[in-house]
């Protein structure tokens, strides 16, 4: 019989979520990695949100007696990472993503297909990003150029983001009832659009980067036209946020084109990716993999709506207040992690509820 088994990664992205309402504080030159790139900004990506990422992909149906010591390197080395962050302290950052690169290889090698065959493809996919990631991570940290192009790291943090939506994906073209076919379509359309658009941005080539937003934008609307049809929600307000993320992507683009200094639209459409889209999806799919009820679901993610309502004011015309709000909230949101964690440890000991 196989020992109760411990959700660390639950526990290092709960450390995450306090982390993240701690450094929302910190927007100043001390706590800048790079140009573009905060310490608030790496901990809720490469922090909280990769951390949830894998907590859903390191699991015993998938990696065994592996499962275990893949979820502690994850953990400790997210934190190490979070550190880096607040004491921009490169030797530490650089530790803790090779640490990654090489856990991410582990996860390729090892991975094992389960019953669910769409997910298995998704999160294949999601895996080799993960390794492409952690390569551009390291590089663009250390190296301004590579070959004709100049590095800019502040695309890691869009880059890590692409992981999470592939497994958002994977459990949201099965709410959407979406036939194989269609769901082939949409994991070329993804993988395909996210890594052109990448390379657009890196390689400037603005005409690739635009047909690219321009794909994955009408993806988006699609699946929002078909949650409307099914009623569903929770995926029409995960669809909408991320139609807005990418709208204020567009909006940010057009910005810096016209050479106007666009810092708060960068940092609103970086709010908009991390709360209406990773985070909310990160929220709806740990409640419906803990059955909560339909009132804590509506609770918790009403909680991050007015979270995120309170914040993009405040990123846009600078009113503290709305800070304080929107922090309080994001950790009541946040209070159902701890929740779910209590959900898993009883069930993994055998604890009726």
């Amino acid at each position: 019989m196989q020992a109760p088994f411990f959700p660390v990664l639950g526990f290092a992205s709960l450390a995450h979520i306090l982390l993240i309402a701690l450094s929302a504080y910190l927007y100043t030159d001390s706590y800048r990695i790079a140009p573009g790139v905060h310490a608030h900004g790496l901990i809720g990506i490469a922090g909280f949100c990769y951390c949830m990422f894998l907590s859903f992909l390191i699991t015993r149906q998938r990696y065994g007696n592996r499962t275990m010591p893949l979820q502690i390197i994850f953990a400790l080395f997210s934190l190490i990472m979070a550190t880096g962050a607040l004491l921009s302290e490169y030797f530490l950052l650089n530790l803790a993503a090779s640490a990654s690169l090489f856990g991410c290889l582990m996860l390729w090698h090892f991975f094992r297909n389960t019953s669910n065959q769409r997910e298995n493809v998704f999160l294949r996919a999601a895996v080799i990003i993960s390794v492409l990631c952690w390569v551009y991570f390291l590089y663009s940290l250390n190296f301004e150029y590579f070959f004709m192009f100049e590095t800019r790291f502040s695309y890691v943090l869009l880059a890590l983001s692409f992981p999470m939506s592939l497994l958002l994906f994977s459990r949201y073209v099965d709410m959407l009832n979406i036939s194989t076919p269609l769901v082939n379509l949409t994991i070329a359309t993804l993988v395909g659009g996210v890594l052109s658009m990448f390379f657009g941005m890196l390689l400037q080539w603005y005409w690739v980067e635009k047909i690219s937003a321009g794909v994955l934008l009408l993806l988006i609307s699609l699946y929002l036209i078909r949650a409307f049809r099914l009623g569903n929600i929770a995926l029409i307000v995960a669809f909408t946020g991320l139609l807005l993320t990418g709208l204020s992507g567009v909006w940010y683009v057009l910005v810096a084109e016209s050479g106007t200094v666009a810092m708060d639209v960068l940092r609103t459409h970086a709010h908009l990716a991390h709360f209406a889209w990773a985070t909310f999806g990160i929220y709806l799919l740990l409640m419906l993999r803990h059955s909560f009820s339909s009132m804590q679901q509506a609770l918790f993610l009403s909680l991050l709506l007015l979270s995120l309502t309170a914040l993009v004011p405040h990123l846009l015309f600078d009113v503290p207040i709305l800070l304080h709000i929107s922090t309080t909230l994001f950790l009541a949101a946040g209070l159902c992690l701890p929740l779910a964690l209590w959900h898993q440890i009883r069930h993994n000991l055998g604890i009726a509820d």
